[in-house]
């Protein structure tokens, strides 16, 4: 098998945990590991025993990545190991080493035996896809990081670990997607491990809580509208001042008047006075504007049905004393 077989997380991205027979290898060349007695062997000499390699294990050795797999790492904790157990048993190891090597190519040009297993080392494990990838994002991830040391930047670093590892810290807490929010939510919730990408994201997110917190309770109130605390009052004041009825005239003394005019028949007289005793129509209530401007109304007073004897006594007890006698009323 020429390419190695990467570890994937459930959610398939590279992972990057070292495996037990990792643990085991480094357990067993102890603390300094073995790159305190051996030194880099040429890049010749690697190829070679790669080949020799191939072949003792049936393999075809004019396959170049087959052959580009079973070369040695020459330095670090796992000097001695091929290549592909190295992204099979620790690739977030090789990660490492691959990405601090790029950056270094940018200002060396140097051959010598050790940058050229290196060399090897980062064309072998780009060759794989979800290596490759990882890598790309380790350096943004770097940079960001960079970028978020700048004062008042810190939600430039990337998440760096999840189904959003890509986002901003920002731009994830910012977010107006329902699934992103979601998982803020969760994340409130959670306790990471010290010093992880999930403890930089939870005290970014705890950050950002207490500044709305202070900002919410530094937000003075909106101020109350005039116009609605006036506006009921008023209204149901001209409604009321509407409603209020004229005063009704008297008719007592208007029989005065009455009598002390012209001669009338008893039929004028009866109509006269059955004018002057009937109610004026009062004005209609204007509409009702609002539930709010309603109030009851008032029943009109009953009519009053006069009767002949009722119009004769009125004037006998008062000033028609004499309508009895003559039939007429003296002037």
């Amino acid at each position: 098998m020429s390419f190695a077989n990467l570890k994937m997380t459930p959610s398939r991205q590279l992972a990057l945990k070292a495996s037990d027979a990792a643990a085991a290898f480094t357990a067993a060349m102890g603390p300094r590991g073995p790159q305190a007695t051996a030194r880099a062997k040429k890049p010749e000499e690697v190829e070679m025993e790669a080949r020799a390699r191939v072949v003792s294990e049936g393999g075809d050795p004019g396959n170049p990545m087959l052959v580009l797999g079973c070369h040695s790492i020459q330095m670090g904790k796992y000097q001695g190991q091929t290549f592909i157990w190295l992204l099979e048993n620790d690739a977030g190891y090789a990660c490492h080493v691959v990405g601090s090597h790029q950056r270094e190519r940018e200002t060396s040009a140097s051959d010598n035996p050790l940058m050229a297993n290196k060399d090897s080392l980062a064309r072998y494990s780009c060759a794989h896809p979800a290596f490759a990838e990882h890598l790309k994002f380790r350096r943004a991830q770097e940079e960001a990081r960079a970028r978020a040391t700048l004062p008042g930047r810190g939600g430039e670093a990337l998440v760096g670990f999840g189904q959003f590892k890509e986002d901003r810290l920002k731009d994830l807490y910012d977010s107006k997607d329902k699934e992103r929010q979601n998982y803020v939510k969760w994340l409130r919730r959670k306790t990471p491990q010290p010093g992880s990408s999930m403890d930089v994201f939870i005290k970014y997110i705890l950050g950002r809580d207490k500044e709305r917190s202070a900002e919410a309770a530094a937000t003075p109130p909106p101020p109350a509208s005039s116009s609605t605390s006036s506006g009921p009052s008023t209204s149901t004041s001209k409604a009321a001042a509407s409603t209020v009825l004229p005063p009704r005239k008297p008719t007592a003394p208007n029989f005065s008047a009455l009598v002390r005019g012209r001669p009338m028949g008893p039929g004028e007289l009866q109509a006269r006075i059955r004018k002057l005793i009937t109610p004026p129509a009062r004005p209609a209530v204007p509409a009702v504007s609002s539930v709010r401007d309603q109030r009851p109304s008032v029943p009109p007073p009953p009519t009053t049905e006069v009767t002949d004897e009722e119009l004769v006594r009125m004037v006998t007890d008062g000033e028609m004393g004499n309508w009895h006698h003559t039939g007429r009323v003296a002037l």
